[in-house]
């Protein structure tokens, strides 16, 4: 848990910078790439987080293969995280700044599980009630869930609405119990 608090600082920072010089979405974008790049190779990882390999010599790398790759805001931004040894914090950072990102053009993320496969009208009246309810725009992820029975989960952000049958019926079975244990 610490490093996400570590990773929320530095992603905090960075988007002020970036909507400083409104570069938010590219420094997104090529966040988005470096984080994708870096964690499939691990030899370039175990170099840039080895304790033995000199930090100039990480920044030197970094500068080499990311230089004519991304703007100066993210490179300076990569940069700082292996000078002081935080780079182990990049995919977090990347999620803290997206979030923000998404707060400042009033999107939110909703995932939405049901019984069954929602069809592209029934996906089109879900999100328009999403956004009516949280006044935002909606970035919608389905998923379908037999076991749900019936109904439906929504999640939007760290609030939980659960209309599913699955719900009602653990309900039911844990008033009954209660009910079995004060006779």
């Amino acid at each position: 848990m610490p490093d996400r608090k570590v990773a929320r600082r530095y992603a905090e920072a960075l988007f002020a910078v970036a909507a400083d010089c409104n570069e938010v979405d590219a420094v997104e974008a090529e966040l988005r790439a470096v984080v994708d790049a870096l964690w499939g190779d691990t030899g370039f990882m175990t170099l840039l987080s080895h304790p033995r390999i000199r930090t100039a010599r990480k920044v030197e790398q970094v500068r080499r293969l990311l230089e004519s790759r991304v703007g100066a805001t993210t490179l300076h931004y990569l940069i700082l995280l292996v000078e002081r040894r935080r780079i182990a914090v990049l995919a977090d950072s990347l999620d803290e700044f997206s979030r923000l990102a998404d707060e400042a053009r009033g999107m939110v993320n909703a995932e939405v599980t049901t019984a069954v496969a929602a069809t592209g009208e029934q996906e089109q009246a879900l999100r328009a009630a999403l956004e009516r309810v949280s006044g935002k725009k909606v970035r919608l992820q389905l998923h379908a869930d037999p076991a749900l029975v019936s109904g439906l989960v929504v999640r939007i952000g760290d609030q939980v609405i659960d209309a599913s049958a699955r719900s009602r019926l653990q309900a039911a079975r844990i008033l009954m119990r209660e009910a079995r244990v004060t006779q």
